[in-house]
């Protein structure tokens, strides 16, 4: 039956159609016949299966066994989750859709049972008959380019689209197969430039067109169109602020306050929305913005956020996309662009190039290919999620069961049918603990940039990556982590050198939410209530909770907890990270959930954790970082036996005896207080100090660490203004600490602050894990007596900690790498050498007597080295003199920072670079050197092909970027240089620069994307 006699027939016979639709509806809420009839169907497949395999082991009845095994796996899984009562889930929107969807699932399930019987029976019939398509194959040749052939495309079919399936009480008639033919040259990519273009001809439009509404369905590219715009240079150059925020599924005022603030950089002063709205439109009210609102679910008063009313005079713009058009309406949108789904050729186009031009090109999986194309309903998003799960695959038997799988998810609604289209990639994934590893990333907030670390070691503390050694499982979750980006369930953000987070598309998150909703779909102990950044003000009501095995409440306002919550005794899991009115646990609010594996309390403003912390006995991961006024631990932490990870500080300033009595501990993180905190500024100045002794030993009880044998992960390390006293108390600290550490044979990564050179020797000589090789990562600070701290402590662990969104987040987050920090000195000792020889990264400080690192002859032997800090070294006139340079230096190296060098007058002296000298370098950096005159001779910029940024500031004397230099001959002169990958110039405070280089000495980069000059008035 077509799409027309179906929509004849309901509109001559309505009754006939819309009852029986109806009936068929109601039918899925009848869950326990349904049931039965599904597992009467199994059981005939389960006959049917047995007798399969006594018949014949060609390729095509392996396969059907494998299909019905799963088939069978699937009825038990539905079953299993209806004995636990666990019907519905955990979002109320969706509990009677939920239920709806999972009788209708049951209904599908139980046809595709029978179709694989009647499958099978046939097989059976037929007897050991080889199917032909699995015979060898002669090898496939590669074809000639589409392009290159002249020949008119086969004709189309004209798509008609049909009435949803559940309007038409008849079985669907079998499609004609449609094949898009191999020679069709369409670029996938140009819907995305042509867009992008829709959207930049309304922004370029200055009288007309001040509100810009980008709609369409979930999925097809808005956020990607964006993203694309919001690069572009003219955007840039037309704005002096964009602003980019995702509104949250619920309103949030507050929230999009904050997010703006950030964004504009601004410290906030007021608490209410109506007065932070005030700061907001003062600020902006004399800037010309772009605001990006992503994701807008309801119409939001912009007025009231803080954002000025876009006009003819100001010239601002918004832009806001969203699923709805009346959405954008209600937000009164000058223009709405919508955005189209790609079209049969484009998807194709796509699908092909991620699956591999030579899978789909096979004759016998084209045909298939297409049609499994075509069930991607032109979402790129679903192109992407689907085309990578079968990427590489030449097994047609795979295919087969993709399009049967894809067959089976049509749904009546919309919004349904993308999820369960999506839903295919997640059943793809390998096992079940990759599966509950996605899943678990839909507890962070809506568009939230994921810390890859800090989900690692939930995951870790959640048992879905248990592997042997922390390092071997830090592997298997970095592993995991780029399965899902791999499969576009993640993705990725970079946000510094060597450092990414993640984040889920919003669909995606809705697809993960979706899923544990339903307990016939998500693995075990999976009944999430997510609230994330919802905008809560108070916890949530019992009859929400109770059921859930997984709470996640980060992000929200709200400052008391219930006295005795009875929760499920499944709880494993509680995040109420970043509860910034929370100061005080109640004493028994743990008093029930000694099931309890993970909790996490980080940046929150509690003082202490309340005695009822005992009852955690189940608890394997505790998070308490950047708790502002936690200064220490309750003794009561000993009940925790099944601890394996703390994470706490940097405010701590001693932690109990009892800490040591916990020796499951796999991961240490004590991060103490240095020095004061500007809270503490307007204490009392003369309350007397305890003694010094009684300090360290508060501190960290002697014989603490060595009692924690199974460490293999151990980060202690100091914060804050470094004040003589607390220098002089570390010593003594560091010392005993530094003794008991060499007794850690399990320890594979430590961060640590060493006061003496000689602290740092005595651990390399006696440490059996440095021995045995096993400690391969480390960050380590080490001090010379005579080293003055005059500065907050800038530790290699606190290039990452306190600044990760910054340029640089340089922490050695995987296993395998080093960073080290070497402070003060005359000299370079032999194990700062030795230590060098395996670094990657590398921070010189204060060092009195280096003129150049060439002084120093292992310069040409880092080659591990990738990043080289050099800070205060205030001997040093030249970085390198290559007088005697033979071989390449520093030729991994990808970043280059020159801070307060002020002696530092040039950068490079002598012949020519070495060839592959500095060929790496990505990112370059010059702050406060007050003789440096240029940075780059214009032969050495021929040696710098990769490099991106050129950041330099406050440098008074520099009147040159590139230097012409004199001796260049005339060939040397017409040769055109250039650095092809340059993207981003900031020059800041430079008040002699005239110019960036002679006009004839360097051609314009073809990648330059944004130039930031300030304070260079002789330019």
């Amino acid at each position: 039956m077509d799409a027309f006699t179906s929509m004849w027939s309901l509109v001559c016979d309505p009754t006939m159609s819309v009852w029986a639709s109806f009936m068929r509806e109601m039918d899925y809420f009848r869950t326990g016949k349904i049931l039965e009839n599904l597992k009467t169907q199994a059981q005939r497949l389960h006959a049917i299966k047995a007798e399969m395999e006594t018949v014949s082991t060609i390729p095509e009845n392996e396969y059907w066994l494998q299909v019905a095994e799963d088939l069978e796996r699937q009825v038990k899984d539905i079953d299993e989750g209806l004995k636990e009562n666990k019907l519905g889930g955990r979002l109320p929107y969706l509990h009677i859709l939920a239920r709806r969807n999972l009788g209708k699932h049951i209904v599908t399930l139980e046809e595709e049972i029978l179709q694989h019987y009647n499958e099978g029976s046939e097989l059976i019939k037929r007897g050991p008959v080889v199917d032909e398509l699995q015979q060898p194959q002669p090898e496939e040749v590669e074809a000639v380019p589409a392009t290159t052939i002249d020949e008119p495309p086969k004709p189309q079919l004209e798509e008609v689209e049909a009435i949803p399936a559940t309007t038409i009480d008849e079985p669907p008639q079998a499609q004609p197969v449609e094949v898009i033919p191999a020679t069709t040259n369409y670029d996938y990519k140009e819907p995305i430039r042509r867009n992008v273009e829709r959207v930049l001809e309304c922004v370029r439009d200055l009288t007309n067109v001040q509100r810009i509404g980008v709609w369409g369905v979930g999925g097809v590219g808005k956020t990607t169109v964006m993203q694309q715009l919001k690069n572009l240079p003219e955007i840039t150059q037309m704005f002096e602020v964009v602003i980019w925020v995702t509104a949250s599924k619920t309103l949030n005022v507050r929230n999009l306050q904050n997010k703006i603030a950030q964004q504009l950089k601004m410290e906030l002063k007021s608490n209410s929305e109506e007065a932070v709205a005030r700061e907001l439109l003062q600020h902006l009210a004399t800037k010309k913005y772009l605001l990006i609102l992503e994701d807008v679910r309801e119409a939001i008063e912009l007025e009231k956020i803080g954002v000025p009313r876009p006009s003819d005079e100001n010239k601002c713009k918004i832009i806001l996309t969203s699923a709805s058009l009346d959405v954008c309406r209600q937000m009164h949108t000058d223009k709405e662009i919508k955005l189209e789904v790609l079209s049969k050729e484009q998807a194709w186009k796509l699908f092909s190039e991620i699956v591999g031009e030579r899978v789909v090109g096979s004759p016998t999986i084209e045909p298939i290919a297409t049609r499994v194309a075509k069930k991607c309903r032109g979402l790129p998003l679903a192109v992407k999620v689907i085309g990578r799960s079968l990427r590489n695959k030449h097994d047609v038997r795979r295919w087969r069961h993709a399009l049967r799988d894809l067959k089976s998810k049509t749904t009546a609604q919309k919004e349904d049918e993308v999820l369960a289209i999506l839903k295919f990639g997640y059943d793809r994934l390998e096992n079940d603990n990759l599966k509950k590893c996605f899943l678990y990333a839909a507890l962070y907030p809506e568009d939230y940039a994921i810390d890859v670390d800090e989900l690692i070691d939930h995951w870790w503390a959640e048992g879905f990556i248990a592997n042997g050694s922390w390092g071997n499982a830090r592997q298997k979750g970095i592993t995991f982590v780029n399965q899902l980006t791999d499969a576009c369930l993640l993705e990725k953000i970079e946000c510094g050198y060597r450092s990414f987070r993640v984040k889920m598309h919003d669909t995606i998150r809705d697809l993960a939410l979706y899923i544990t909703s339903l307990p016939s779909l998500a693995p075990s102990r999976c009944n999430f209530l997510v609230r994330a950044n919802a905008g809560l003000n108070e916890f949530p009501d019992e009859v929400e909770w109770r059921p859930a095995n997984k709470i996640s409440l980060m992000d929200n306002q709200i400052s008391s907890l219930p006295d005795r919550p009875k929760c499920s005794s499944s709880l494993s899991t509680l995040l109420l990270q970043r509860f910034g009115h929370l100061k005080v646990i109640p004493m028994s609010f743990f008093e029930h959930m000694q099931g309890l594996g993970v909790l996490d309390l980080s940046r929150t403003n509690i003082r202490k954790l309340p005695p009822s912390v005992s009852k955690l006995i189940g608890l394997r991961g505790l998070f308490l970082w950047e708790c502002t006024y936690l200064t220490t631990l309750p003794s009561q932490v000993e009940a925790l036996t099944s601890l394996e990870v703390l994470h706490v500080g940097p405010y701590v300033e001693h932690l109990p005896a009892e800490v040591g009595k916990l020796t499951h501990l796999r991961s240490l993180w004590v991060i103490f207080r240095a020095g004061r905190r500007k809270e503490d500024e307007d204490d009392d100045d003369e309350e007397e100090e305890d003694d010094d002794d009684e300090e360290e030993k508060k501190m960290i009880p002697e014989g603490m660490l060595a009692e924690l044998s199974q460490l293999e992960d151990l980060i202690i390390y100091a914060k804050g203004f470094v004040s003589y006293k607390f220098q002089n108390k570390w010593i003594g600290v560091a010392k005993a600490l530094a003794r008991e550490a060499t007794s850690l044979v399990k320890l594979t990564r430590l961060g640590f602050l060493f006061p003496s050179v000689d602290f740092l020797e005595r651990f390399l000589r006696e440490s059996l894990s440095w021995k045995n090789q096993c400690l391969k990562s480390f960050f380590l600070e080490v001090t010379t007596s005579d080293f003055e701290y005059v500065t907050a402590l800038d530790s290699p662990f606190n290039w990452g900690l306190d600044t990760p969104n910054d340029d640089f987040d340089l922490v050695p987050r995987i296993e395998g790498e080093q960073s080290l920090m070497f402070e003060g000195g005359d000299s370079i000792p032999y194990s700062i050498v030795d230590l060098l020889g395996k670094a990657s990264f590398f921070q010189l400080v204060g060092h009195k007597t280096a003129e150049t690192m060439s002084s120093f002859s292992w310069v040409e032997g880092l080659k591990h080295l990738e990043c080289c800090i050099l800070n205060g070294c205030n001997a040093m006139k030249t970085m390198l003199n290559l007088d005697d340079a033979a071989d390449a230096i520093l030729q991994n190296v990808k970043i280059l920072r020159l801070l307060f060098m002020l002696e530092l007058r040039t950068i490079l002296e002598g012949p020519a670079l070495p060839p592959e000298s500095f060929s790496s370098l990505k990112y370059l950096n010059i702050q406060n050197c007050p003789r440096l005159k240029h940075v780059f001779r214009r032969s050495s910029v021929l040696q710098l092909p990769n490099l991106e940024t050129v950041d330099i500031a406050n440098c008074i004397e520099l009147e040159e970027i590139v230097k012409k230099e004199d001796k260049e001959t005339k060939d040397d002169s017409a040769a055109v240089v250039m650095l092809p990958k340059l993207k981003v110039l900031k020059i800041k405070h430079l008040p002699k620069l005239a110019r960036i280089c002679k006009p004839d000495s360097l051609a314009k980069p073809p990648s330059l994307e944004t130039i930031t000059v300030v304070g260079c008035q002789n330019l």
